[in-house]
């Protein structure tokens, strides 16, 4: 499954043990010894009960309420 990080949200900035940029699905960052990862967000499952977007995930059943 191909996935794409989207635009970015922000410029180059410090986070713990390096740098990195934040984009719309995910981030990148960079180690001090010049390392590259890629950090995609992922994505709810069908069966997690949340939707695209929710600022709440993890919640399960109808309407994303936990019954």
């Amino acid at each position: 499954m191909e996935a794409t990080l989207g635009y970015p949200t922000s410029g180059v900035h410090d986070v713990v043990g390096g740098t990195a940029v934040t984009f719309e699905n995910g981030f990148i960052a960079l180690s001090p010894d010049g390392k590259f990862t890629v950090f995609p967000k992922t994505a709810p499952t069908a069966q997690s009960g949340t939707q695209k977007g929710s600022l709440i995930p993890g919640l399960t059943g109808r309407a994303g309420l936990i019954p």
